[in-house]
């Protein structure tokens, strides 16, 4: 529910094509009313490329959320690091993995170990960058073929990420 963005008036009805796109910055992605299909009619050329942008948004997160679940269900079943136990230290907020190192077999991941769905995925993904591009890479482009021109490898680096991961080696006693 909002205000016309032709005339002002009250309105319920809003653009369904881009109405719930993610917002990148705070109220960068409001959703547009309109009170009449005359008022949509006189709105439309201002509002088409926003409209577009923003279905471009919904298209992008809608594929890395599938690209995401993609990544963690095939890891899950082809895992190919031997843990034994996750640990998470509260003080630094570091997701502690600690693995029997030199032990390269592909397993199921050992859900056992942890019941927190992040430690989980943080686990599952940990040391994945190349294997998830070459893996991921040609099913991405498919996914965007048409919303995207281009698309680039970049490294990223995360400021305040909500967990650390750390391999700890299981030491031989």
């Amino acid at each position: 529910m909002g205000s016309c963005a032709h005339c002002g008036k009250y309105s319920t009805v809003g653009c369904s094509h881009c109405m719930g796109a993610p917002e990148y910055q705070d109220g960068d992605a409001v959703t547009t009313f309109w009170c009449s299909p005359e008022c949509q009619a006189a709105h439309e050329p201002t509002h088409q490329e926003y409209c577009y942008n923003m279905q471009r948004r919904k298209a992008l997160l809608r594929t890395a959320k599938l690209l995401k679940a993609a990544l963690l269900a095939y890891k899950e079943v082809v895992y190919d690091i031997h843990l034994t136990k996750i640990e998470h230290d509260e003080d630094s907020g570091t997701l502690v993995l600690i693995h029997t190192p030199n032990r390269i077999e592909r397993h199921l991941f050992p859900s056992h170990l942890t019941r927190i769905e992040n430690h989980k995925e943080a686990a599952l993904l940990v040391n994945q960058c190349t294997m998830s591009i070459s893996l991921l890479g040609p099913m991405t482009r498919g996914l965007l073929a048409g919303i995207v021109s281009r698309m680039d490898v970049a490294i990223v680096e995360i400021r305040n990420p909500p967990s650390l991961s750390d391999f700890t080696p299981l030491l031989a006693s």
